[in-house]
């Protein structure tokens, strides 16, 4: 199945890409970049036996840069993890824009708007980003233990996320098999 895959795959790029610019094109809108950061928004509190997080506040701030001199166009979705090593739901994509050296930041009040009521505090999700270019995705973690001086930082990492090289058909919704979508 992978070897025919691999062959199909082959063929379509033999008849759609005969020119330089042909060959450019189709690698722009079929290879992208793949970064996924985790996020955990919001207040863990002890109402049930086992939370998912310890108790207190996290917040997540994903940072994306375009260090390229043209604009970098991207979308992002996020999933959902739930409960008991049960899936949840997958939102997304939403279409963002990068100038030239510009950074924007995807942060846990968007990550509350996007993820439904019941997952929401704490939202503890995956937030996938696909870009053309390789481009830079830093992630801010902070969190702060309960308390009633308001909300300090009492801890805080940031971290380097690096992008997964994935194959995107023309016409498909999503990347396909891994083993054809990944370079050397």
């Amino acid at each position: 199945m992978k070897k025919q895959m691999r062959i199909a795959f082959a063929a379509a790029l033999g008849t759609l890409a005969t020119s330089p610019a042909a060959q450019a094109q189709v690698m722009t809108d079929t290879l992208r970049f793949e970064y996924a950061v985790k996020a955990a928004c919001g207040r863990s509190a002890l109402t049930q036996p086992e939370p998912p997080l310890a108790q207190g506040q996290y917040f997540t701030s994903i940072n994306v840069h375009n260090p390229r001199s043209a604009v970098v166009r991207f979308r992002y979705k996020v999933a959902v993890t739930g409960p008991n090593v049960a899936q949840g739901p997958i939102v997304g994509f939403f279409p963002a824009l990068l100038e030239r050296d510009g950074a924007l930041r995807i942060d846990c009040n968007r990550i509350r708007q996007l993820v439904p009521p019941p997952f929401a505090n704490p939202a503890d999700v995956f937030v996938i980003i696909q870009t053309p270019v390789d481009v830079d995705v830093v992630a801010v973690y902070t969190a702060a233990a309960p308390g009633t001086g308001g909300v300090n930082v009492t801890t805080m990492d940031v971290e380097r996320v690096f992008a997964r090289r994935t194959l995107i058909m023309p016409g498909a919704p999503g990347p396909i098999d891994s083993g054809v979508g990944t370079l050397p």
